[in-house]
């Protein structure tokens, strides 16, 4: 099964083809999630805040103080089916900015 994805407010929309590849460590470069402020805003008005971040790593290198390292282990918020859970229970805009604005290799509808 494939599952109908928006990418960005600028990007087409794309089948998402549950490799999971951008969520794990990869050859595209990335090697964390930055965690915004308005991730952590948009959190607290979900009411999931305190559930995500014991998943987080801490960092000085962000106004936050979060990151979700990719380096040597998969996103901590990946399922079995290779899907955001983030995503899955509380819709695309639960997931941080910079996963929203991750652009994969895809099929255009």
């Amino acid at each position: 099964m494939m599952y109908k994805l928006r990418v960005n407010a600028n990007a087409e929309k794309i089948f998402c083809r549950k490799c999971g590849l951008c969520c794990k460590p990869n050859k595209f470069g990335y090697d964390r999630v930055d965690i915004e402020p308005s991730d952590v805003e948009r959190w607290k008005r979900l009411g999931i805040l305190e559930e995500i971040i014991p998943k987080l790593k801490t960092t000085d290198y962000n106004d936050t103080g979060y990151v979700i390292e990719l380096d040597d282990e998969v996103c901590p918020f990946l399922d079995e089916d290779n899907l955001c859970i983030l995503h899955k229970r509380f819709g695309y805009y639960a997931k941080p900015k910079d996963c929203r604005k991750f652009n994969c290799k895809s099929l255009r509808l």
